[in-house]
C-alpha cells in the first residue's frame, strides 16, 4: 500500500517488490531490484542481522540516543543542503572533482 502524507508520495521502481501487505507512506523511494518484505517488526525493537532478526526492546535510554543522533544528522544534512546550494555567505560549495 503506498499512501501520501504531508504532499509527499512513495516512489517504487518498476523493478523493485514490495509484499501486498506493507506500507510505504510519503517521501520513500525503492530503487531498481529493492524489495520490501512481510515481516512486520514490533515498536521499540532493535533489528540487526541478515535476515533481519529482533534482538531486544529498546531501553528508554537507547531511545533517547537515537533521537539525539537524530538531530545531530538532521542538523548536519540541513548544513550540507545550505553549503551546497549557496550558504549563509552566498558562496556555493566548489565540487571536490571540479
Amino acid at each position: 500500500m503506498l499512501l501520501p502524507f504531508e504532499g509527499a508520495e512513495p516512489s517504487v521502481a518498476r523493478t523493485a517488490w514490495v509484499a501486498p501487505s506493507a506500507k510505504l507512506i510519503g517521501d520513500v523511494t525503492r530503487h531498481e531490484q529493492s524489495s520490501v518484505w512481510y515481516t512486520r517488526i514490533p515498536p521499540r525493537s532493535l533489528v540487526a542481522g541478515v535476515p533481519a532478526k529482533v534482538k531486544r526492546e529498546l531501553a528508554e535510554g537507547d531511545l533517547e540516543r537515537l533521537r539525539r543522533n537524530a538531530d545531530v544528522y538532521v542538523a548536519l544534512a540541513a548544513r550540507h543542503a545550505a553549503a551546497r546550494a549557496g550558504g549563509p555567505d552566498g558562496n556555493k560549495t566548489a565540487s571536490p572533482n571540479a
